[in-house]
């Protein structure tokens, strides 16, 4: 910013927490739809560059946000929320290994890699949009961490 100030130090951005915890249920549905259909099928219907994707439809039609503090703030939100959410229902196990498996269907690692994916991405939409890093690319960094 000319003056100095950080985007979201910004006193003319109104916060709406509404929008962003809007954006975020709507991630988690896009992502409760594509897990069950990898449950079910034992396919690979979640991956990384759904994430960018479904982080711009879940948030609309905002302005690009472009800039080192977008690009480095958004990668970091997506690295730290993508390591959380792993750690918590990651289980330990890939997307690779898990789908190198004969029928990885309904199995357990499986539902804990979908968990896993969710959260990131609904970790990944609320911390970018309450910071003001906005940066759709790093939802793939997101998924690539919290897929193992």
């Amino acid at each position: 910013m000319p003056d100095g100030t950080l985007p979201f130090e910004n006193p003319d951005r109104e916060l709406d927490l509404r929008d962003e915890y809007s954006a975020t249920v709507n991630v988690f549905l896009h992502f409760t739809v594509l897990g069950l259909i990898t449950l079910v099928t034992g396919r690979p219907f979640l991956f990384p560059s759904l994430g960018p994707s479904a982080y711009l439809m879940a948030t609309g039609e905002k302005a690009r946000a472009e800039g080192a503090y977008h690009v480095i703030g958004g990668h970091t939100v997506a690295v730290v929320a993508g390591l959380i959410a792993y750690a918590l229902l990651g289980n330990e196990v890939s997307a690779y290994v898990i789908f190198a498996r004969p029928d990885p269907a309904f199995s357990v690692d499986l539902v804990s890699l979908v968990g896993s994916a969710t959260v990131a991405m609904m970790l990944t939409t609320t911390t970018m949009l309450v910071t003001n890093t906005n940066h759709a690319a790093a939802c793939a960094t997101t998924l690539i961490v919290a897929l193992g």
